[in-house]
Order: structure tokens, then sequence, then C-alpha cells
């Protein structure tokens, strides 16, 4: 079973850091459902201000105090943003989420790889076997139980 896709932060915060301004990172993270008014205190100024490394730190407390549901939210809602602001990041989320076994549709749909099912296959053909070996090494798994119960 993959993990919650909430516990793809700590691995997509990165590139979130690396892509955006810092005001870029606060209007993304507001959007994404974080309440950004417990970060308004945080300002970059040219002396003395606030660096993006302290504004993810302050983000990183508001995501931990987030229910696994709104995490889990929060973490797809940044992902799709940042995706529709720059889909050159694809690859680069897809690879973080890979990790923790979740991965990004061509619609920027986030899902989980990993699927579990049992099947008794000793009375297939061995075409049928095969593709079944064949379909479950892949990223995108193909469900084929739809096929297999005609």
């Amino acid at each position: 079973m993959p993990r919650r896709i909430g516990d793809a932060w700590s691995s997509i915060r990165g590139i979130i850091r690396a892509s955006l301004s810092f005001a870029q990172i606060k209007d993304l993270v507001g959007v994404a459902g974080l309440p950004i008014e417990k970060l308004s205190h945080m300002k970059q100024k040219f002396s003395g201000g606030s660096s993006k490394g302290q504004l993810m730190d302050g983000i990183d407390g508001l995501v931990n105090q987030l229910d696994e549901e709104s995490k889990d939210r929060y973490v797809i809602a940044c992902i799709e943003e940042l995706l529709d602001i720059n889909d050159n990041l694809f690859g680069d989320f897809n690879n973080a989420l890979n990790r923790i076994g979740w991965s990004i549709s061509e619609n920027k749909e986030v899902y989980p790889i990993r699927l579990h099912f049992e099947l008794e296959t000793s009375n297939l053909s061995d075409d049928i076997q095969e593709g079944i070996s064949k379909a479950c090494t892949g990223i995108e798994m193909v469900i084929l139980t739809e096929l297999l119960l005609r």
C-alpha cells in the first residue's frame, strides 16, 4: 500500500522552493488552502527580512498542524497549481512522488501507482500470464480485472 500523498510534502517542498520566488510561494500555498495569514509577519526585504528557507520552515509548521486528509488535499493542490504555472516541473514532481508510491497522469491527476490484487493464474494460458506479468511491472499499472472476468 502506498504511503499517503500528504507524506510527499517533504519531497515536493524543495521543488517549490527552487522554482518560485518568495511571494510566489506565499501565493501558491495560500491558493492550495494553507492559512497563509499565519505567515503574514514573514516578509522578504533587502535587509533584515525573512529568507525563503525561513518561509518554508514556517510553512512546514502549518503543514504539520493539518490532519491527514487536509494534508493530502493540500499537497495535491500544491502540485496541481504549480504544474498549471510551470508544466516543465512534471518530471520533477513525478520522480518525487514515485519514491513514495504515487504518480501524476498526463492530465495532472495524482494517483497511487501500487495496486495489490490476488489472482489465481495457474489455470490461465501462458500468453495471459505473461501479459499480466508485463502489466504489473509498468509504472502506470493497468487494472486487468475486467478482461480476466469475461
